[in-house]
């Protein structure tokens, strides 16, 4: 602090409002990391918007700190309507899993309830009418320091920033050449296909079926016959294996089918879903059936 010290006795210009520059780096960077645009640049949907837009959610971040409590403060539980982001300033957050006798812990600089960031940003028109449930229960205890964001806030920011959120991949039937690029490009980050010859894989995109689901509906249900594939085209899935895993715009889901069927021959039957996957708001995918799977592999298994 001998630095601070120096500039304010010699009387220099200096930005009262703005000591930071003149602080040591170490404490610089401290600081740096407290702030809460800070915070929000660590949640990854967020880390290529805008400053201005940043600032503008800052606004919203309320402080709390818990003392002379006891037990523990429920911020979100499973199944419910997930109503705010939290950020951990001090302390931990305890986050208890949905189908598991264990917790985890998330410490200080960690964030929880990023399914909101996806929730605002499936649409360029309008949000979901219905919050996305939460798929686990999440809690603080005594001196914890928090910081939350609320939903309709986060909400309230968007409706002014729309176009820095909206995810979404449009498909333009009326495009042929433009259409095929997108299926092409989405089939390509799935590791099986990235060897697979160009020609199958466009058979492939001959097949890959539009679907619209509603909140809360299944896609895949764990220890049921995997029937498809999907990449997600609007909105996000939520799977509720352990740890809990978000599927979001241009990821895709159900591989299992394609490592249980080569293109040569195929079992008699379906493999059994490892997980569940469900539609967290409305959700438009890209689908590959195992009974289209089928008909390009057998066709280019016969033509070999």
């Amino acid at each position: 602090m001998e630095r601070v010290r120096q500039e304010l006795e010699e009387y220099r210009d200096v930005d009262v409002e703005n000591v930071l520059p003149i602080l040591p780096v170490e404490l610089q960077s401290y600081i740096k990391s407290c702030l809460p645009i800070t915070r929000l640049k660590k949640v990854p949907m967020l880390r290529s918007v805008d400053e201005e837009v940043l600032r503008a959610i800052c606004e919203h971040m309320k402080p709390i700190k818990y003392t002379n409590i006891r037990g523990r403060v429920y911020h979100s539980r499973d199944g419910e309507p997930l109503e705010k982001m939290i950020f951990i300033v001090e302390g931990d957050l305890g986050v208890e899993r949905r189908n598991s006798a264990t917790r985890d812990l998330l410490y200080e600089g960690d964030f929880y309830g990023e399914e909101l960031v996806h929730w605002v940003s499936v649409s360029h028109t309008s949000f979901p009418a219905r919050l996305p449930l939460s798929v686990d229960s999440a809690y603080v205890t005594n001196n914890d320091s928090i910081l939350i964001l609320m939903a309709d806030d986060l909400k309230s920011v968007v409706s002014k920033f729309r176009l820095h959120f909206s995810k979404e991949i449009t498909l333009r039937p009326d495009e042929p050449e433009l259409l095929r690029s997108v299926q092409l490009t989405m089939l390509k980050k799935v590791p099986r296909f990235q060897t697979m010859d160009e020609e199958m894989l466009k058979a492939i995109c001959a097949h890959l079926k539009p679907i619209t689901y509603t909140d809360g509906t299944y896609i895949i249900k764990k220890d049921e016959p995997l029937r498809l594939m999907f990449f997600v085209l609007a909105g996000y899935v939520v799977t509720e294996s352990y740890p809990h895993a978000v599927v979001r715009v241009g990821e895709f889901c159900g591989q299992e089918l394609l490592e249980w069927a080569s293109t040569i021959s195929f079992p008699a039957k379906l493999p059994t879903a490892l997980e569940s996957a469900r539609a967290n708001g409305d959700v438009r995918v890209l689908a590959l059936t195992f009974d289209d799977w089928f008909s390009v592999g057998h066709k280019f298994s016969s033509s070999s």
